[in-house]
């Protein structure tokens, strides 16, 4: 299949695609913002950060303002390691959801070129390079650098966000963060394998009737 644009096109097949013009982008995995976005007032916020803290890398800079707190439509990651990415940073006040926050929560416990970006399934982290743009999966019970013993370094898994958010697949089941959302919003969440299970006594086998 080909898609034309001005002089260049892109050639997608089932793994990969191929872009000829370095001003075209396709963006496979859609992100949606969890709150309403104001772009100006993320900009404000962020510029006090970098001014406190340090310089955001573009990536994610971009995401800040465009997107703050956001969750892509594919979560899954099974590559290097498996895991099921929550949602992404960003200005709330909810301080789990809080970009600042949480990199006060998770100083000297991460490298320290490490910042974390996303919240991971089950209590783990998304972290960015704050000189290379790179992406790692932190891991709380062997990355975490507060706890005696703990020296395994934090495993590399893209070399760039757009990269790592094109490499998620759709999960097969419910996060815990997803679950914990459907309660608190009063929804009820299955899989086709739990709705097999769950009504199985009442499906009728009509095999004998053939």
């Amino acid at each position: 299949m080909f898609f034309y644009k001005h002089s260049g096109f892109a050639l997608i097949t089932k793994k990969f695609i191929t872009l000829t013009s370095p001003t075209m982008k396709i963006i496979m995995n859609s992100v949606k913002s969890i709150y309403p976005v104001s772009k100006s007032e993320n900009l404000e916020k962020l510029t006090a950060f970098e001014q406190a803290y340090f310089n955001i890398p573009n990536d994610f800079r971009e995401y800040l303002i465009n997107y703050n707190v956001a969750k892509p439509r594919k979560t899954y990651y099974k590559d290097r390691v498996e895991f099921d990415l929550n949602y992404l940073f960003g200005f709330s006040k909810n301080a789990y959801e809080d970009f600042l926050e949480t990199i006060k929560t998770y100083t000297n416990r991460t490298d320290k070129n490490l910042f974390p970006i996303g919240s991971v399934d089950g209590g783990d982290l998304l972290c960015m390079d704050k000189n290379t743009q790179e992406i790692y999966y932190w891991n709380h019970e062997i990355n975490d650098q507060s706890l005696e013993g703990n020296n395994t370094p934090t495993t590399k898994i893209s070399a760039n966000l757009d990269e790592f958010l094109e490499s998620l697949t759709i999960s097969s089941e419910p996060t815990e963060y997803e679950i914990q959302q459907a309660i608190k919003n009063s929804e009820v969440l299955y899989t086709s394998d739990d709705f097999d299970e769950l009504f199985a006594e009442y499906l009728i086998d009509d095999s004998d009737d053939e």
